[in-house]
């Protein structure tokens, strides 16, 4: 399956080895219409056009690493879903192979996939372009915020 249609994608990848897997399983034609940043702190920067991003386009979907180094990717979702502006953008959360996150299943209806990294290539790149493919995905319905998992994670 290829991507059939211009779509403008944020990655928010922390791993170079990752990002160029992702770029291979998007393909070369989401090459000019794709942005990655190394963090949560950049990203939000980048979606609301601040600093260096002030005239960044407003991507179509957004796909973000669950392990961020600086700033937590349930806090970047949680600001994404907070902000008017935002809200409707589809977000998919991507996990590490060893990822066992139960705070996850609380942020499914947050989300509008969850993909993990471990697949096989084939794998990864028929469920990443399948999401890709179909945003953007109609959002309106999902909740103003979600709940605060980084503090119930930390008890």
């Amino acid at each position: 399956m290829r991507i059939s249609r211009s779509v403008h994608i944020l990655l928010v990848e922390d791993n170079p080895n990752d990002t160029l897997r992702i770029i291979r399983a998007l393909g070369t034609e989401c090459s000019r219409n794709f942005h990655a940043v190394e963090d949560g702190t950049e990203a939000l920067a980048y979606l609301r056009q601040e600093g260096i991003y002030w005239r960044a386009p407003q991507p179509d979907i957004v796909l973000i690493d669950l392990d961020l180094v600086r700033r937590d990717s349930r806090q970047v979702l949680a600001a994404i879903r907070a902000d008017g502006r935002l809200r409707a953008i589809p977000v998919v959360i991507l996990m590490p192979a060893n990822s066992q996150h139960d705070s996850l299943r609380r942020y499914a209806r947050y989300v509008s996939a969850l993909i993990p990294k471990s697949f096989t290539l084939e794998q990864f790149t028929q469920m990443l372009q399948g999401v890709v493919s179909s945003a953007p995905a109609d959002t309106r319905h999902l909740p103003q915020e979600p709940p605060d998992v980084c503090a119930q994670s930390r008890n």
